[in-house]
């Protein structure tokens, strides 16, 4: 599993006990690896098509995407930028078509790997 794998590297890597805390928002628009739509939408606004709180993931939408990415590595612990890059490159290229829900892509990358 890519969670399991990736947090056992980075602790043994960093030195870093499972509990230390992370910041919530180490992957930033400059650590995309991709193309991405920047779109203006109002924030906790449900309605809007690609808004961070929509049902489904906008893999085209960076605020989406970043939002995602982030909260993916803080529910994971993971601290490492790299984790990201591979987190993001996975939704990417490897997702399959039919799953589009933000639950639905956070358990198949839980059980990738």
């Amino acid at each position: 599993m890519i969670t399991d794998s990736a947090n056992y590297d980075l602790r043994i890597q960093s030195g870093l006990h499972y509990e230390t805390p992370i910041n919530m928002a180490f992957y930033d628009k400059s650590d995309l690896k991709y193309q991405y739509n920047w779109s203006v939408y109002e924030e906790n606004d449900p309605n809007i098509n690609g808004g961070p709180d929509s049902i489904s993931l906008n893999l085209d939408d960076g605020h989406e995407m970043l939002q995602f990415i982030n909260e993916f590595a803080q529910k994971h612990r993971f601290v490492n930028k790299m984790t990201g890059t591979i987190i993001e490159r996975l939704i990417k290229d490897h997702l399959p078509g039919h799953l589009n829900s933000h639950e639905k892509v956070m358990e198949w990358l839980e059980n990738s790997g």
